[in-house]
């Protein structure tokens, strides 16, 4: 029994247009019926992934990367944030 479908959005869920197709909005939706779980999984920000987000309605979202998960109602499932150092550089790594 299939309990969740976890989906990326570029080069998976959208066409080569950035658009998301009538037949696979209709898919999740049917899926969403069956008491499926919708995931959208990406390395994009919540605010580049916004339109696609409002349009399929996910149960939750891995966002950044997987550095933040949220739910539907915005709850924050699961945050990492880069510490100052890593962030500008001066942590001596890459």
């Amino acid at each position: 029994m299939v309990e969740m479908i976890v989906m990326d959005l570029d080069g998976t869920l959208l066409d080569d247009n950035k658009n998301v197709s009538e037949y696979t909005l209709n898919v999740l939706k049917r899926a969403k019926n069956k008491g499926i779980k919708i995931v959208i999984a990406t390395a994009r920000s919540e605010n580049s992934g916004k339109r696609i987000i409002d349009l399929v309605e996910p149960d939750s979202m891995i966002l950044n990367g997987g550095s933040l998960v949220k739910n539907k109602d915005g709850t924050i499932l699961y945050r990492k944030l880069l510490s100052k150092e890593t962030s500008d550089g001066r942590s001596g790594g890459i």
